[in-house]
């Protein structure tokens, strides 16, 4: 739009009995204004920085000619869109944050495929050599620390997914028992592995005095039974898993 913003009337209900081609169906208004100049970078560059550190925000709209979008405090941001009479307010959330842990096979088909599903990436190894940017481009940021420090920089982030993939049992527990020690509040923690792999972490974090409430949320062996087999499979079962517990959080 180079003109006054203004709302636009758009009619995709089309004509079934000439088109042949694809119809929507409906109608639908679009509100056009054009974001222009040193004030609107500003702007457009603090909800990029807010929502990549994990932070809620509000979009504020007036539909008066002079007056410019502005940035609700995150404490007042709002669970769904509202159209008043003056403005249109429009809560920005993060995206979902998948932090996987393992660097192997499946963490990198795994890093490439839950972007497409609308999940940013984090990755923890403790091996260098196989956490870096060259392996992980999909990534916000790579760590390469002890995975109780980096739990310590996802822990605050709302929505926020763990998937372990990691290359052995001992790796697996030690997650496990970082994750629930500090009480890490996560919408999903998946752990890839057998069953007998599965029972042994199990038991190890019941000798460690871990809570059966806390090992209930727990998903394991990961991924839905799609009877995936190669690396980019498991990645795609993980993803399904992960979709499909987004839309039942809400």
């Amino acid at each position: 739009s180079t003109g006054p913003k203004q709302c636009v009337k758009i009619d995709l209900t089309g004509d079934l009995t000439t088109t042949k081609e694809g119809i929507c169906g409906g109608q639908m208004s679009l509100w056009l204004e054009r974001w222009s100049g040193a004030e609107a970078i500003e702007l457009a560059g603090a909800i990029a920085s807010a929502l990549q550190q994990g932070q809620p925000l509000q979009l504020s709209t007036p539909f008066a000619p002079h007056q410019t979008p502005t940035l609700t405090p995150s404490d007042q941001v709002i669970s769904q869109p509202q159209l008043t009479p003056t403005a249109f307010l429009e809560p920005l959330h993060p995206p979902p944050l998948l932090l996987i842990v393992g660097a192997g096979h499946v963490g990198k088909a795994l890093a490439q495929a839950a972007p497409i599903a609308g999940f940013q990436i984090a990755l923890q190894d403790d091996r260098p050599a196989f956490a870096h940017r060259d392996h992980y481009p999909q990534a916000q940021w790579i760590s390469t620390d002890p995975i109780e420090q980096t739990l310590q920089q996802v822990c605050n982030h709302p929505n926020l997914y763990i998937a372990l993939v990691t290359r052995g049992y001992p790796l697996d527990l030690a997650a496990l028992a970082s994750i629930c020690q500090q009480n890490i509040a996560c919408r999903y923690i998946g752990m890839i592995g057998s069953q007998k792999r599965v029972q042994m972490v199990v038991r190890s974090l019941q000798a460690q005095g871990i809570s059966a409430p806390q090992l209930d949320r727990l998903h394991a062996p990961i991924g839905l039974d799609i009877e995936a087999l190669t690396p980019g499979e498991i990645a795609i079962s993980i993803c399904a898993e992960l979709i499909q517990v987004r839309a039942r959080s809400g």
